[in-house]
């Protein structure tokens, strides 16, 4: 799933980004791990898991190619920052900032 926030223009005189976000959900099933368990594995642990860095391969092809349109669509006038968020079941939120 994918959030795009552009600023209007008449708000561009702010020091303000436009904002990308896309969201990823990988289940205890895909991850073959209890809730519990995932609760309690360290984070980096967790980044090594292959479903995981899937997910975060995909988000990231996918924000590279919408960023292209926008910056087709808006052009120089883009601040784009954009944000990949990776959701382990509903227990763990993982994400990180990627140049667009």
């Amino acid at each position: 799933m994918r959030i795009c926030l552009i600023i209007r223009p008449d708000a561009r005189q702010y020091d303000l980004s436009d904002m990308l976000f896309e969201f990823k959900y990988v289940s205890l099933k895909t991850l073959k791990l209890s809730g519990e368990k995932l609760r309690e594995m360290p984070e980096d642990e967790l980044l090594q898991k292959s479903p995981i860095k899937e997910a975060f391969r995909n988000a990231e092809f996918q924000i590279r190619r919408y960023a292209g349109v926008l910056r087709e669509r808006f052009g120089q006038m883009l601040r784009l920052k954009a944000y990949i968020v990776v959701s382990a079941a509903f227990d763990r939120l993982l994400g990180k900032e990627i140049m667009a």
